[in-house]
């Protein structure tokens, strides 16, 4: 049975690795907050004269940027203009779990150490989660579902929360809140977290059915299996059909993941078929738009149960989704901005209102480092995320930001040891790959507002952006990638602990010369 528990949720995750390594943990970021010896927050209690102000957080896993339009999404475009829309928000990690993790700690994947794929999703107790500093630190009450079967191990990477539960679906939503309304203490504050699945594979409205059913059913979905034979053939039913996915495995057992995971992340790109991408890209769509009615059903809920008032809602992704524009489908492996930019609409009190429009840099990371702010909270000290509560009221400038990816044996199934980081402002985007194997160093560099589809390098497929010009502030933390990823490989220093204890090869290449600012 327990054989056949774990088979079962490594297929219905098989395209969203899950996990924080715990062998070979990395050595934790310094804490961004201290406790006595009963575990209380130290040093950070402040003036509770005021209320302050509840968050609600609602994230669609695997909800790209290009979903916040009219025709996709009508509801979230009318709460985007009632509130603020940052349209150039981009995730940390092309998946979940280092994503969501950088999103309740304010760190890179590098920083907070989840970064590895199919491990024991455990976060270092040394790490300080945001929803630990409200809970200890200024009495809230924290409270998470997710769709995520991670949410319950201790030290888990949503440690802090002291109500939620798994799984957890839009669909589910009412019942949640109904029962988080009546226990709540309505004297304190409250930090509400809702990550969704719906947007997520299998594609399409009604394809994630609520309440969860069973995984080995004994009904068939009428499924022809003569007619499925092809990696391609088997990756359109499973990641668009629920009861064929379900019948698919009823009938081939877990050998079916690796079959679909080999072919979008590396089958596609060696024999790309693009009536497959737009199939899946048409079911994708389709189910975006039920989404979108779930959203709204979800705020009238929150509105009836008296949760929105002084509240600031969030509705954002932790990732993108890719439907061959890079040669790939689904996400993972890659970090151009069909898998890192998402949508992100605050709505709530001033200055989360008037329908205005943000441009420029902001990530996933700095969400919570900006209500802290709002909520009068003392921010969190040694983390990357970085309050943008300013811009939301005058005209200062984004920042460039960082996105990262790890790939290895674990979750490519191929032989690779690979470290991905990406810059993006609202005008560049930098992209290095370093692979341990190969000892080399390659660099990808566009200009998002001549080419926002990332297909024209401006390297010219050299691997090198010598010469190329750059605003002061993209150049600076371009060269502060490049000084992590060249200085580890020029040293042979590891960037994460490999599970298989192999060596790399010493880089090859040399290091280019420093950017150029002259922009």
């Amino acid at each position: 049975m327990r054989r056949l528990l774990v088979a079962v949720a490594a297929f219905l995750l098989f395209l969203l690795p899950i996990g924080c390594g715990e062998d070979d943990p990395p050595v934790p970021a310094p804490t961004g907050a201290t406790y006595d010896a009963e575990g209380n927050l130290i040093g950070s209690q402040a003036d509770t004269s005021t209320k302050r102000p509840n968050l609600v957080v609602i994230m669609i896993d695997t909800l790209r940027a290009d979903a916040l339009t009219q025709e996709r999404m009508p509801y979230l475009m009318s709460l985007a203009n009632d509130g603020v829309t940052l349209p150039d928000a981009t995730a940390p990690s092309p998946w979940t779990v280092p994503s969501i993790t950088s999103f309740l700690t304010g760190l890179l994947p590098s920083g907070h150490g989840c970064d590895q794929p199919l491990r024991g999703p455990r976060l270092l107790p040394a790490v300080t989660t945001f929803a630990e500093v409200l809970r200890q630190g200024y009495d809230y009450e924290t409270a998470a579902y997710t769709a995520g079967p991670w949410i319950g191990k201790k030290e888990s990477v949503l440690q802090g929360f002291t109500r939620g539960g798994h799984p957890y679906a839009m669909q589910g939503t009412s019942t949640i809140l109904k029962r988080f309304a009546e226990v709540r203490d309505k004297q304190k504050p409250f930090f509400l977290f809702l990550h969704s699945y719906e947007a997520h594979d299998p594609y399409g409205e009604g394809n994630h059915p609520w309440p969860q059913l069973p995984v080995r059913n004994k009904r068939h979905s009428g499924l022809d299996l003569s007619q499925v034979t092809e990696p391609w053939q088997i990756t359109k039913h499973v990641m668009t059909s629920w009861d064929e996915r379900v019948d698919l495995y009823n009938r081939h057992g877990t050998a079916l993941s690796k079959i679909v995971v080999k072919y979008v992340h590396a089958g596609f790109m060696e024999n790309p078929r693009p009536e497959l991408a737009d199939f899946l890209r048409d079911a994708y769509w389709k189910g975006v738009l039920w989404v979108d009615g779930l959203i709204r059903s979800t705020v009238a809920q929150l509105r009836e149960w008296g949760m929105l008032e002084n509240t600031v809602l969030v509705v954002t992704s932790d990732h993108g989704e890719g439907f061959g524009e890079h040669g790939i489908l689904a996400h993972g492996r890659q970090l151009y901005d069909e898998l890192v930019r998402i949508p992100l609409v605050m709505t709530g009190p001033a200055p989360f209102q008037g329908g205005r429009v943000i441009d420029g840099g902001v990530g996933l990371l700095d969400v919570m480092p900006t209500f802290l702010e709002y909520a009068r909270c003392k921010p969190l000290d040694r983390i990357q995320g970085r309050s943008f509560l300013k811009r939301l009221t005058t005209n200062a400038p984004g920042r460039p930001i960082f996105s990262e990816e790890i790939l290895n044996r674990d979750n490519t199934g191929l032989d690779t040891q690979q470290v991905l980081t990406s810059v993006r402002s609202k005008r560049w985007k930098y992209i290095v790959v370093f692979d341990e194997l190969k000892g080399t160093v390659m660099e990808e560099a566009y200009d998002l507002l001549a080419d926002p589809d990332e297909q024209h390098d401006l390297c010219q497929g050299l691997g090198r952006i010598d010469g190329l010009e750059f605003d002061a502030a993209f150049c600076e933390a371009v060269e502060m990638a490049r000084d992590r990823i060249w200085g580890a490989a020029e040293a042979g220093n590891r960037l994460y602990a490999s599970p298989y204890g192999a060596g790399r090869a010493m880089v090859t290449s040399k290091r280019p010369a420093a950017c150029d600012s002259g922009r």
